[in-house]
Formats: structure tokens, C-alpha cells, sequence
């Protein structure tokens, strides 16, 4: 199978000029379901060059699932319409230069003018009408100007809006509390801090290896959990932890036909990236999953969690079937709770 790996640091892009102020007044909790963007333009800049910017990073397909699903639910607003709940909404995007523009009204009397600085191009605040809301005003002398920032920092900014996501994925997650009594288990059992959320149960396990599963009338969602002697450096096998899945979806998720089995879908190469989460290297992989001999198949994330103190690694392996839904919102989800693992 042919794949590609792309490494990469932790996001530095924009953050370093991106002033976010926090009021630290309280309000009702902002509005909106998770990754749902609302974007203030003038009608002749959203009809326009900078509009078919923003369109194509804001609603650029999520990574490696199935259906064509964009990474953010972008919702158009011209300024005057910026009032009553929607005023409330937890990602709010203005974008326009600097001037006599009505979406320009709408950003300075949120942000001092005086902050508003040709040379960062963008500026943030939180809590402004709601907890939890943030507000990006992104600007420029022209719309040249907006068009090349964006063009050259929308990772950034895209980071800057999931980032923000975190708390509603928070409680999204945790609605329902998390199952102490697996998450001691678990803890014990591979030497780490895991709040697993309530609902997951154990489908299969073994001595270093656990199979957490939540039944939703929707759909599945699954975690593998393995903890492999490991005494190299995860960049020295960058296919580890796709290897991994593969053994383990062979030796125990079997499909409704004779000798089907699970297995990482060979026609599509995977995505690569190296991450820092929670001070730990990471390799985050991310492909299609498929059954042998079976026409089904969804999405997957797979890390492999470098733990060098203790001459391991941890590979984690979420994954999704539903094979009637769209799947981004749930693999959202799962990448959060992945991202709750914390090796002691």
C-alpha cells in the first residue's frame, strides 16, 4: 500500500499575532452546533475575490471520510443582520478592510480601532455577547492584502476555530458524565489517566490490548487501546500504528460474510502528521477503513503515543460505523476523546 507522511510541528502559524482578549464577563453559554461558523462580509466582498477565499478553507473537505463533508458549517451574515441571538454565536468571523464598510462598523465596535493593526491582519476576542463565543476579525489595508493572509495563515486560523470547539466537544462528550469504574480499569491497566465517557463498554480485551465500544441507535464508535515494548522512535516506523490496526482488525472484528475481517482501505493513501499532545510525540494517522469480502467501511484516527520513560508506545485506534450518517461530527468526538489520554 503506498502512503505519504506529512510532519509536522505544533500549529506556530498566526497564534504568535493573533491577540486573544478574554473580557472575562458572564453570559449565557454561545449558541451553535459544533464546528458552525458564522462569517460577517459586505455583500460585494462575500460575491467577491476575498469571499471565494474564505469559502474555500472554511468549507474545505473534512480529512479521510467517506461522503464529502466540509471541515466547518460556514453561515453567511451580512452586517446588519449581526443582532438578537445571533450575536450569540460561538465562532464569529468578520472579514473586510479597513474603512468605510458596514462589516468594518460591526468590528470596531467590538474591538478598540487603536488595536486594529495593518501588520497583524487579525484580531480576536472571547466572551463578547456569550461564553465561550470568540470573535475573529480578520482585515487588511485591501482585499489583496485579506486574500494573501489568508491564504498564507488559514491553518492557523482554522486551529484558532477548533480550538475553541473544545469546551462544547467537552461537555458534547461528557454529557452524560464519564464510567469511573472502566476509566480506573483502564488507568490500572496501561499506566495512564483516561476519562472514558459514560456508555462505552468493553467488547474485547487481553493483556495489553482493550476494544472500548459505545452502541448508538445511529451508530458505532470504537477505541482500540495497545500498549507495545517499544525501545526506537516512532518517526523510525512512521506505519505503526496502521500496521497495529490492521492485526488487530483481522484477529477481532469480524464482518457478516465467511473470513471478512477488518482492514485499512488499500485503494486511498493515509494522512500523516506528527503532533504534541498532552508533552507527548505523537503520529496521528488517518485514512478509510474497510471490511474484506463486505461492502462496508468508514473513517478511522490512529495514534501512536511515544513513551519513551516507560519503553513503550501507546497505540490508540478510533473508528466509526455508520453507514446511514455523515460522519464528521462523530469523528470529531472520538479525536477529542483520544485526545483525553494522558500516559503517566
Amino acid at each position: 500500500m503506498r502512503t505519504y507522511l506529512l510532519f509536522f510541528a505544533a500549529f506556530i502559524l498566526l497564534l504568535s499575532s493573533c491577540d486573544i482578549d478574554d473580557s472575562g464577563e458572564s453570559y449565557n453559554k454561545a449558541t451553535g452546533n459544533i464546528d458552525e461558523i458564522v462569517v460577517i462580509m459586505d455583500g460585494e466582498h462575500w460575491q467577491g475575490e476575498i469571499g471565494d477565499t474564505v469559502r474555500h478553507f472554511l468549507t474545505q473537505r473534512y480529512p479521510q471520510v467517506p461522503q464529502n463533508e466540509s471541515i466547518f458549517d460556514v453561515r453567511y451574515l451580512k452586517p446588519e443582520g449581526f443582532s438578537g441571538i445571533l450575536k450569540a454565536a460561538r465562532n464569529v468571523v468578520i472579514v473586510c478592510p479597513i474603512g468605510r464598510f458596514k462589516s468594518y462598523k460591526v468590528a470596531s465596535e467590538i474591538f478598540d480601532p487603536k488595536q486594529i493593526d495593518v501588520k497583524n491582519n487579525i484580531i480576536g476576542k472571547r466572551d463578547v455577547y456569550a461564553e465561550e463565543q470568540q470573535i475573529l476579525y480578520v482585515y487588511g489595508k485591501d482585499n489583496q492584502s485579506i486574500i494573501d493572509y489568508f491564504v498564507k495563515n488559514n491553518q492557523g486560523i482554522i486551529k484558532l476555530i477548533s480550538d475553541n470547539e473544545k469546551k462544547k466537544l467537552n461537555r458534547t462528550v461528557y454529557l452524560a458524565g464519564y464510567d469511573k469504574v472502566l476509566s480506573d480499569k483502564i488507568d490500572q491497566k496501561f499506566n495512564c489517566s483516561f476519562r472514558i465517557p459514560s456508555g462505552y463498554k468493553i467488547a474485547k480485551e487481553e493483556d495489553n490490548f482493550s476494544w472500548l465500544r459505545y452502541d448508538h441507535e445511529k451508530y458505532t464508535a470504537n477505541i482500540f487501546m495497545k500498549s507495545i515494548p517499544y525501545n526506537g522512535t516512532i518517526e523510525e516506523d512512521s506505519e505503526l500504528g496502521v500496521k497495529q490496526r490492521d492485526i488487530l482488525g483481522k484477529a477481532h472484528v469480524e464482518g457478516s460474510a465467511e473470513n471478512s475481517y477488518m482492514m485499512t482501505e488499500d485503494k486511498f493513501a493515509y494522512d500523516q502528521t506528527l503532533l504534541n499532545v498532552n508533552n507527548k510525540e505523537v503520529i496521528e494517522s488517518r485514512g478509510l477503513w474497510k471490511m474484506s469480502r463486505n461492502f462496508l467501511g468508514g473513517p478511522f484516527i490512529n495514534y501512536v503515543i511515544d513513551d519513551p520513560k516507560n519503553k513503550r508506545v501507546v497505540v490508540l485506534d478510533a473508528f466509526v460505523m455508520a453507514p446511514a450518517s455523515k460522519k464528521r461530527q462523530i469523528m470529531r468526538q472520538l479525536e477529542f476523546t483520544l485526545q483525553q489520554v494522558k500516559l503517566n
